[in-house]
């Protein structure tokens, strides 16, 4: 769940996700898949369509496009990180 360029999140950080939130270009969006994965990716809207960005660079398949059946829970509105 890192952002490698700042703005990011840091691993074992809370997202909070609030369903009835608006979604745009740039919104930290949780997502489910047809086939039931979810993940947490950065949404991207271009003239070319809607894509889904991994935070993290090195992660495999980095940039998936958002297909018709993909439900989108909602966006990040804000984290929380516990005290060590």
């Amino acid at each position: 769940m890192t952002a490698d360029s700042g703005g990011g999140y840091i691993d074992g950080e809370v997202i909070f996700v609030d369903p009835l939130s608006p979604f745009r270009n740039q919104s930290d969006v949780v997502v489910v898949f047809p086939d039931g994965t979810t993940t947490f990716r950065r949404m991207q809207v271009t003239p070319e369509g809607v894509f889904l960005v991994a935070l993290n660079s090195s992660w495999p398949s980095r940039v998936v496009r958002l297909c018709a059946h993909t439900k989108i829970c909602g966006p990040v509105i804000g984290a929380y990180r516990g005290r060590r």
